[in-house]
């Protein structure tokens, strides 16, 4: 596994939710650039920012030495559009639950500038106004029914591709990630779930049919080859041995990191990412209590 960090420093006083809709105009910028240079999704385990008063932090984790290095070009090479703007915009207003009004030229220009290392001063026009009620919370839930133990033990770790998937579905649809609850075991089936804010004209059928068709497209050889590097990844690193014990915790089940790589065979995979079931539903407040991110 690879990884980077850096941060731009806010000068006081500084509107923070300026610089915050910042953070996601960067980060929007950042996943576009690594998937238009050839990284797969599932090559990245993140792309993230988070803002305070004095300093907005980035970092990026990846499992290839590629996408490290084409996250460390974008740093020194920034590309922004003017999607990358609208996108955040969104984002943020599902963020806040709020309706975001800002000059996105205006914008555009600030975050190249600052991206390339300019002067970090963001003077953007931008006013928020609360409007819950055009938004709704979803839950996605990914369930496998087998009664095989090892298609169990590999379905335990791959949860972090399949949430990936996800994401990048509703995306699609404009959508704020509130978080994933871990693997349990409900009813003799092993099932994970997540939340998103998403606006409240949202079709949840069609959500439905667009994530259905992600699950069947990481059953693609490409996909699968990534999926098991992320095994191979997950069973060397040190500070994920003791994760079997969360497992355990959630499901029962008994298995190490070691085994767990080691039944992720491509046939296997195959196996169980066939047998998976994906539905959309409206969140509950008891689905808040679950999450484990």
């Amino acid at each position: 596994m690879y990884s980077s960090f850096r941060y731009i420093a806010v000068p006081r006083p500084g509107n923070m939710d300026a610089w915050h809709l910042l953070e996601h105009v960067l980060v929007a910028a950042q996943r576009r650039f690594l998937l238009e240079r050839g990284n797969h999704l599932f090559d990245i385990i993140a792309v993230k920012g988070e803002t305070f008063e004095e300093v907005v932090f980035f970092s990026g984790e990846f499992y290839t030495e590629k996408a490290l290095a084409d996250y460390e070009l974008f740093w020194k090479k920034p590309q922004l559009r003017m999607e990358d703007v609208q996108l955040a915009v969104k984002t943020l207003e599902l963020e806040e639950r709020s309706a975001v009004a800002v000059d996105e030229p205006q914008l555009l220009a600030a975050a190249r500038r600052i991206a390339a290392g300019g002067t970090s001063n963001l003077e953007v026009d931008l006013r928020m106004k609360k409007t819950p009620r055009q938004t709704v919370d979803v839950r996605v839930d990914v369930v496998l029914d087998s009664s095989d133990a090892a298609e169990q033990k590999v379905f335990l770790r791959l949860r972090p591709p399949l949430l990936d998937a996800i994401t990048a579905v509703v995306s699609k649809f404009y959508a704020y990630d509130r978080g994933a609850a871990a693997v349990c075991q409900v009813g003799g089936k092993l099932e994970f779930s997540q939340i998103f804010t998403v606006p409240s004209e949202t079709s949840l059928d069609n959500l439905q049919k667009n994530l259905q068709q992600a699950i069947d497209k990481a059953n693609s050889p490409d996909s699968i080859r990534s999926i098991r590097r992320q095994y191979a990844a997950f069973a060397k690193a040190p500070l994920l041995k003791d994760v079997p014990i969360e497992y355990f915790r959630n499901t029962g089940i008994i298995t190490s990191v070691e085994e767990i790589a080691e039944l992720a065979t491509r046939e296997r995979l195959a196996r169980v990412l066939d047998k998976l079931e994906v539905s959309v539903a409206l969140a509950s407040e008891d689905d808040y209590e679950r999450l484990e991110n």
